[in-house]
């Protein structure tokens, strides 16, 4: 049984690789991650482009694997007690499977007024955790949670010129782009303004010839609006840019989300925007 959350950039690769093993019966990448999961095991893991978080089943050996991507950029958050084990993407839906009131973890606190946030591999309540980007979780009934790490970064010096830099940020630039353009429905982009925003909308625009949306959120108070420069980005790149507002910060809304949502202090205040702009 697979319980996942994500994506797979390379999953028609992979399908294609594992079609002569597997008779696949959907289309997306969901069912690709399954059958290799099952042919391989965990060493398919290293095949994956993409950000993921998931729980998979083995009924027949009776053991768990919980994996996050390499990044981290889905959460898994987890207990281990005499009851088993619980897992979910969010703290307030692992809360549902507790069978115990949670305790706030004091550590956690004294490093957020420190660094503003938890450290990796913990959250604010004690013995309930944070699976690390680029980690697995085995478990089996009766048996204490194992983590292994799948993928570590390795920092190499760069040893070409300056003129290869370029182009090498170019190509991988584009080919990462390209990537997360595959889908079954409309992609567009969250455009802010800022460098970073533009330039993977600019290659997008060029990918898809123009069809492209973009989504930005502006501010009413004019020392936080950024909105004009997404607007200006999105004319020069002749596509359609969709601006919602936010007119105030709400104490309202960061309590909403923190508790409804991520469910313990979160020290960023961009939290709102991009909240609004997912929406």
């Amino acid at each position: 049984m697979l319980v996942f959350n994500g994506e797979i950039y390379n999953y028609r690769e992979l399908r294609a690789v594992l079609s002569d093993k597997w008779d696949f019966r959907t289309s997306g990448d969901t069912e690709v991650l399954l059958a290799g999961l099952v042919l391989e095991g965990k060493s398919f893991l290293q095949r994956l482009e993409g950000m993921w978080g998931f729980a998979f089943w083995d009924s027949e050996l009776e053991w768990l694997l919980l994996s996050r991507d390499r990044m981290g950029k889905k959460p898994i958050y987890y207990f281990s007690d005499n009851n088993g084990l619980g897992a979910a993407s969010e703290l307030p839906a692992l809360n549902k499977l507790a069978c115990r009131k949670w305790k706030e973890d004091l550590n956690t606190t004294a490093d957020y007024f420190r660094y503003g946030y938890a450290l990796p591999g913990t959250t604010f309540f004690e013995n309930v955790w944070e699976l690390p980007g680029g980690c697995n979780l085995v478990w089996q009934p009766g048996i204490k949670p194992e983590i292994e790490h799948f993928w570590q970064p390795e920092i190499m010096p760069y040893s070409g010129t300056y003129q290869t830099a370029v182009e090498d940020l170019q190509f991988r630039l584009k080919n990462a782009v390209a990537k997360r353009l595959v889908a079954d429905v409309k992609v567009g982009t969250f455009l802010s303004g800022g460098v970073d925003s533009s330039v993977v909308t600019a290659i997008a625009a060029g990918q898809t010839h123009s069809e492209l949306e973009s989504f930005t959120i502006g501010f009413s108070d004019s020392a936080y609006d950024e909105s004009s420069y997404a607007r200006e980005t999105a004319e020069y790149l002749g596509i359609k840019n969709h601006c919602g507002r936010v007119n105030n910060l709400r104490l309202e809304s960061f309590e909403e989300l923190l508790f409804q949502r991520i469910g313990q202090p979160f020290h960023d205040s961009s939290l709102v925007p991009t909240s609004a702009v997912c929406e």
